[in-house]
């Protein structure tokens, strides 16, 4: 059965991109490049305590941002944590995200079908006309992410609390070649970040897809063009996308 190696933390308990890939039978391997690491931890044990009162919701646009989430949400009371979880509405900017943040108890989500931050950021703008609102969302992100929702919604709609690092892995590319040679049905290879790795895999003669066009122009500034760009970053338009290239070259 031929598969795919995607370059990226498998998420707990259930990785969304291992039943899209099953869909047109597939094997999924993973392969972790990065190792993200909590920051600013008891600024957003704060911001948390003050939700209520200081702003109308949350964005959450990674499943690395729902797992800090997770463990914050932990130190508060029970009272304040149901609370939160049942009142305060939550921005997400597709399925895998959407999933993550139902599974912490989250009864408000929107955005899962929205697939990009354009198109998340119109939908925040229709939903602060529509209810009135006038305390900003509470924005959680990575140290590197993309500036297009507060760029789009303006200072006094987005509060920005950085909540992880992230560090490149050393050896990922003896792993990655490792995992290759055990697993010559391995004919995909998929990248989810901009990495020095990124240098290194055009050389392994297989494809190569991206999970988004951040990552694919990045790849395009090294000299190497991705077999393609997932149409949006989710698990089930990466993989359709694949089975797609594969059913037409």
């Amino acid at each position: 059965m031929k598969s795919v190696l995607l370059l990226k933390t498998q998420s707990n308990p259930v990785d969304p991109y291992v039943d899209a890939f099953k869909q047109y039978q597939r094997n999924t391997f993973f392969l972790a490049v990065l190792q993200h690491q909590p920051v600013n931890e008891s600024i957003l044990q704060t911001r948390l305590s003050q939700l209520l009162s200081n702003y109308c919701g949350l964005i959450v646009t990674s499943q690395r941002v729902s797992e800090t989430l997770s463990a914050a949400l932990k130190q508060l009371d029970e009272s304040t944590q149901n609370t939160i979880l049942s009142s305060i509405p939550v921005f997400t900017v597709g399925p895998a995200t959407d999933d993550s943040i139902r599974r912490l108890g989250f009864q408000q989500t929107f955005g899962r079908g929205c697939g990009r931050g354009e198109i998340l950021a119109d939908l925040i703008q229709v939903w602060y006309q529509s209810t009135c609102q006038s305390k900003p969302l509470l924005f959680l992100v990575g140290e590197k992410h993309r500036d297009i929702i507060p760029r789009k919604l303006g200072k006094t709609r987005i509060e920005e609390l950085v909540v992880y690092v992230t560090q490149e892995l050393e050896q990922s590319q003896s792993q990655v070649v490792e995992i290759i040679e055990k697993h010559p049905e391995i004919d995909w290879i998929v990248v989810f970040s901009p990495t020095q790795l990124c240098s290194q895999i055009a050389s392994l003669s297989r494809k190569l897809a991206t999970i988004g066009p951040t990552t694919g122009n990045y790849l395009q500034k090294l000299g190497i063009e991705p077999n393609l760009v997932s149409s949006a970053p989710n698990p089930v338009s990466l993989a359709s996308d694949i089975n797609e290239y594969d059913l037409n070259n």
